[in-house]
């Protein structure tokens, strides 16, 4: 159970908005909506991943795009119109030590009545599939998935961070396409364009200098450079193809367990891909993991999910509640 910034209850619902936030590791998104739902501001932050060590950066970056929001909306300068509910999902907020910190950092910024950090996954899988059963998979700086079967049984597979998962993400095709750039280098594998594609997109005078820029990069600018090996890829680049390839295969893996695992279905598991690199309708590996996934027997939907949209309905849900 999530805790929640308590400032009273039993409080007039009339005219009162609720505020969900989307913070990931390239932007953050945050929608207003009104007690009906409606959206009536949005507005987009700095990244707000949330670093164990400074969880203070991620709560400013939500606490000033959320104000920016409100103020876009109204709803900062109008008494009459009371913030009843912040809903933050944010990349990161699964360290529970540095969700609470991130949540306490709001709460003593004094946004709403009520205040949750929950994960972003939540917050998307809530827009995609707000009651019906189905399979989230989210690749983008990181990559994750859960589903939800007919029982109402929810699975989560992967998510495990950098360092331990987040396979099929634009961070781990980055990284890969890198080690592939230093093996080049090396002699231990056949030189192609991807190594000086990657050292200009790093802005690396060459290739030495790769090591101590991913040392001193965040996690979202090392996860851009996936875009340059997917290309390299497109372009019969055999090292960067094999990158590619197992990274649509690793994130097929992901949807395929969930399936077993929250099975049996009543006919093809329905997919909604999210995430820059596989939501609809351009990213980049889309194409590839829509054949993937229907060759593994599951249906891909053309949905589009919008995670804050999603964080704004638990913000609803929270304020109606009290």
């Amino acid at each position: 159970m999530r805790s929640r910034a308590g400032h009273g209850g039993g409080h007039d619902r009339v005219g009162m908005i609720a505020v969900g936030v989307d913070g990931g590791g390239t932007r953050t998104r945050v929608v207003v909506v009104d007690e009906g739902g409606r959206e009536i501001g949005r507005a987009v932050g700095d990244a707000a991943l949330i670093d164990p060590l400074h969880p203070e950066d991620a709560a400013a970056v939500v606490e000033r795009t959320v104000r920016g929001a409100l103020a876009a909306s109204g709803g900062s300068s109008d008494p009459t119109r009371p913030v009843a509910a912040v809903w933050a999902g944010l990349a990161g907020a699964g360290n529970e030590r540095a969700r609470r910190a991130v949540e306490d950092a709001l709460r003593a910024g004094d946004l709403a009545r009520e205040i949750v950090v929950g994960t972003d996954l939540e917050a998307a899988f809530r827009d995609a599939f707000p009651e019906d059963p189905g399979i989230l998979l989210i690749s983008g700086t990181g990559s994750v998935a859960t589903g939800r079967n007919a029982r109402g049984h929810e699975v989560r597979v992967g998510g495990w961070g950098a360092l331990l998962g987040d396979e099929g993400s634009g961070y781990r095709i980055a990284l890969a396409g890198l080690r592939a750039a230093m093996r080049m280098t090396d002699g231990r594998e056949h030189p192609t364009g991807l190594l000086p594609a990657l050292v200009g997109a790093s802005g690396c005078t060459g290739a030495a200098e790769l090591p101590a820029w991913i040392a001193e990069s965040s996690k979202a600018q090392v996860a851009a450079l996936a875009q340059i090996v997917v290309t390299s890829a497109d372009r019969g680049d055999a090292s960067a193809g094999r990158v590619v390839r197992g990274a649509v295969e690793a994130l097929a893996d992901h949807a395929t367990t969930l399936r077993d695992r929250l099975g049996p279905w009543v006919g093809p598991a329905d997919v909604v891909l999210a995430g820059g690199l596989v939501a609809p309708p351009d990213g980049r590996l889309r194409a590839r993991l829509a054949v993937e996934l229907e060759q593994r027997g599951l249906e891909v939907s053309d949905r589009v999910v919008d995670a804050a949209r999603g964080a704004a309905q638990l913000a609803l849900a929270l304020a109606r509640r009290d």
